[in-house]
């Protein structure tokens, strides 16, 4: 009888050590493959202080058919900690404006709608930054747009 209690005792012994094991693997799993999932989401979520430089008023003639034009008001956003850009911007102004108004120019008036306005910005941030050596233009505000 004593050995049945012997190897009832080793057989629970080893089955709560399995059970600890792979507990133990559970938690260490949970955290190795997804802690960088949850450290990525609080890092999406930080803003940027952002600092705006307005432009001045673009008029340009798009390149529809019957000489429609835009007039649009555009403002650029960046990092406010970014001491550099802002010595940096205000002397590529002409260099910037130049490169929105060629954009602009390829643009036909069916471009401007509410689905496309995004890919506009996206270009127009692309271009811009393409420019600039100490920093870059983190979004574009459009506060005044007439087509005609």
């Amino acid at each position: 009888m004593s050995e049945q209690k012997g190897n009832k005792l080793l057989v629970l012994l080893v089955v709560i050590t399995l059970i600890l094991v792979i507990g133990l693997g559970i938690v260490l799993g949970y955290f190795i493959f997804f802690k960088d999932k949850t450290n990525s989401s609080t890092q999406t979520n930080i803003k940027v202080e952002e600092k705006i430089m307005d432009l001045k008023e673009f008029v340009v003639n798009l390149s529809d058919e019957d000489k429609t034009y835009i007039r649009i008001t555009i403002s650029l956003a960046y990092d406010k900690k970014n001491k550099k850009l802002d010595k940096e911007l205000p002397n590529k102004v002409p260099a910037i404006r130049d490169v929105i108004i060629e954009i602009l120019r390829k643009k036909k008036t069916a471009d401007f709608n509410s689905n496309n306005i995004d890919n506009i910005k996206k270009e127009l941030i692309k271009a811009i930054n393409s420019n600039l050596t100490n920093g870059e233009i983190i979004n574009i505000y459009i506060q005044d747009i007439i087509i005609q």
